[in-house]
């Protein structure tokens, strides 16, 4: 059907009502020029065709390898000069001798030792010339086997090379590698050379493959141990007390809030990391047809992942970490844009806009391991939750409780039109590990692997004579030290309750008991009188030292430092901005200036406040608020504001406007002299 037009002969306008989607601005057509359309396609392009980040990765290997190959040639030039100097000098003085040598037959076997050819340091410069295969091989060369980096490092070299020359000048240098000699040229990538192709082969198989390297898969079993080995470092309940206790507390319960919701979602770390408040529905909608049965849940809604899907997991971990939050990190509501997870610093101050990284992760996974006694530490990586929650659903989760491929399939985030060959990684290459693996073949029960699939034939198989033989005198010991520790108790309890009669009682002390493992705080036990109730000895509390311990901040709200977000040259003016003034927005709830003195010497503030205080003192007092004098008087500026603050803190010791922090030892230590009887003017002779 024809469009209906007006009588100028223009198309009538659209008469849809809108969607209430925001139409992108964008320039009419009649007001870009050809070259502004294939500048904006280029960008597009190249902003679309691959992930941001590994554009950057891969641009940043392009420019290390023009830097690394300036460097190549400078040095490898001075020794080929250096050599050759030396060739030459012996070639003076064996003159004879060496006519003597080339007066033989076999004169073919001259030295064609290659050298550093002439147009070797522009091989990455502009087009690539009949040199750039070489360079290439000699940097990957250098990187996996002079400086011994993995197959992964070759392949991204590799592969930032193959980009950079495809998109070099449209189809030009695409292709086979190949000389055009009628053109006098070499056209096609470099990378397709056959010197490439075999170095990057040779780097790959340098390693071999004598062991899995992958990332190990966190079991059901290693999630268990790791939960019981954290809640017994801290539970729950713990009491906030002071700062180190707080710290502990908000540690823990982010570390067991991170990889419960990592397992049951199958998400890679720098996924879970990333996860706002805006992702978790504390309270969805009840489901169509739900009962009054159906267990409580949470939603969370991943739009940084692949397959963008809405899944609902068990809401215990989550909700106790993000009440945490609020209630002792916050110190107010949760707003829908905090990160989930955010950074916790060394000091326990929580960076509120910066989530916490990846491999932040991944080394508090694989500390936290270790200190469990998981065989599995260090061998942890990005992907080990989502290997391990899906290996778990499809082969090791209960009988009637695993899923199939469709369902694992969904709920991992795989597209429909995905390779298997992600599945296999991440299920089978596990399953036929463990079917192949025979190391316990000298097992007296018959695992039937060959049979059966996960050893199910063992499993349903009926019970053998001697497996309850077995059963039965494992059974009968354990009955008999139970017995004997009662017995053991009980007249224990007897002579204590006989020797102490008339007694007063008075309350239990607590007994200090220090872990195996290292924990940032002091716990102690309440060890309460022996009774025959074993429930009576399960019970710990925890308490904090006061004479090492470290006051919270009395406030109604979370106080921090406020972090400088925007550019360097700009910074100080952010400083001076947070000394006048606070900023909501930013978690600044009150000037620095108006700080209180218990809040300045607080450990986690007290050095980053005064480096602020000394930045914008300086602007203040000493130079009155004139930007152009400050700005003249401290070019540094430009850098940041620690540049800054080390050219304030240098010009203010040359004016005697400070004390180096020598002095103050010096002055120190000679009034300890002058204390103890010294001579000061023999102290301070130095």
């Amino acid at each position: 059907m024809p469009k209906t037009t007006t009588k100028a002969g223009r198309p009538k306008a659209s008469t849809k009502k809108p969607t209430g989607r925001k139409k992108k601005e964008t320039k009419p057509i009649d007001e870009k020029t050809f070259y502004e359309f294939t500048e904006e396609a280029t960008k597009q392009k190249k902003k679309h065709t691959k992930a941001g980040n590994t554009t950057t990765a891969y641009d940043g290997r392009v420019k290390q390898a023009q830097e690394w190959l300036a460097k190549f040639c400078t040095a490898v030039g001075k020794v080929e000069d250096a050599r050759k100097a030396q060739i030459d000098a012996l070639l003076e003085e064996s003159q004879d001798v060496l006519d003597t040598l080339l007066d033989r037959e076999d004169t073919s076997s001259e030295s064609t030792h290659e050298t550093l050819p002439d147009n070797f340091a522009a091989s990455f410069d502009g087009p690539p010339s009949n040199s750039t295969p070489k360079a290439i091989a000699m940097f990957l060369y250098i990187k996996c086997f002079e400086e011994d980096k993995g197959k992964s490092t070759a392949w991204q070299i590799y592969s930032a090379m193959r980009r950079h020359y495809d998109d070099l000048d449209g189809d030009t240098y695409r292709g086979p590698w190949r000389e055009d000699r009628d053109k006098k040229i070499w056209v096609g990538n470099p990378t397709n050379a056959a010197l490439v192709q075999d170095m990057v082969k040779a780097c790959k198989n340098k390693d071999g493959e004598t062991e899995r390297t992958h990332s190990k898969a966190m079991s059901f079993e290693d999630m268990v141990a790791l939960y019981e080995w954290s809640c017994k470092m801290c539970p729950d309940n713990l009491p906030v007390t002071d700062m180190e206790s707080l710290t502990l507390k908000t540690e823990h319960l982010s570390f067991r809030a991170f990889i419960s919701i990592a397992f049951t979602l199958w998400t890679r770390n720098c996924e879970t990391s990333s996860l706002r408040v805006k992702n978790v529905d504390r309270n969805p909608e009840p489901r169509l047809g739900a009962t009054p049965l159906d267990p409580k849940c949470i939603v969370f809604r991943l739009f940084n992942r692949k397959g963008w899907q809405r899944e609902s997991i068990n809401s215990m971990r989550t909700l106790v970490w993000m009440d945490h939050l609020e209630r002792q990190v916050y110190k107010r509501h949760l707003e829908p844009d905090d990160y989930l997870f955010p950074t916790i610093g060394a000091g326990g101050a929580v960076q509120a806009a910066v989530p916490v990284t990846a491999d932040t992760v991944q080394k508090k996974v694989n500390e936290y391991a270790k200190l469990a006694g998981l065989p599995g530490a260090g061998k942890y990586t990005t992907h080990c939750f989502r290997c391990g929650g899906a290996q778990y659903r499809c082969m090791w989760a209960p009988p009637g409780e695993r899923w199939p491929l469709t369902v694992i399939r969904w709920w991992g985030g795989w597209a429909p039109g995905e390779k298997h060959n992600t599945l296999m990684l991440y299920l089978l290459d596990e399953l036929h590990t463990y079917e192949t693996d025979y190391s316990d073949a000298m097992c007296p029960i018959n695992l039937q692997k060959d049979s059966s699939f996960l050893r199910e034939a063992a499993a349903l198989a009926p019970l053998r004579a001697d497996e309850a033989r077995i059963m039965l005198s494992e059974a009968i010991g354990q009955i008999t030290q139970v017995i004997h520790a009662h017995a053991h108790h009980h007249s224990f309890s007897q002579t204590s309750q006989t020797t102490m009669a008339g007694a007063p009682l008075h309350p239990v002390q607590p007994v200090s008991i220090h872990s195996a493992h290292p924990v940032p705080i002091n716990s102690s036990i309440i060890v309460p009188p022996l009774s025959f109730n074993p429930a009576a000895t399960g019970y710990q509390t925890y308490s904090t030292a006061p004479s090492q311990s470290t006051p919270i901040p009395d406030a109604e709200f979370s106080i921090r430092v406020p972090r400088i977000t925007c550019g360097r040259d700009v910074a100080w003016e952010q400083v001076i901005k947070d000394w006048d003034q606070p900023d909501p927005t930013r978690e600044h709830m009150y000037a620095l200036k108006d700080w209180k003195q218990e809040w300045i010497d607080h450990p986690a503030f007290a050095m980053q406040y005064r480096d602020r205080r000394k930045i914008a003192l300086e602007f203040v007092v000493r130079f009155g608020r004139d930007k152009a004098r400050f700005c003249a008087a401290y070019p540094q500026y430009k850098k940041g504001i620690t540049a800054l603050k080390k050219a304030i803190h240098s010009k203010q010791l040359q004016e005697n406007r400070v004390k180096s922090r020598c002095s103050k030892l010096r002055r120190a230590s000679a009034s300890a002299r002058c204390a103890g009887g010294d001579n000061p003017s023999d102290s301070m002779s130095d």
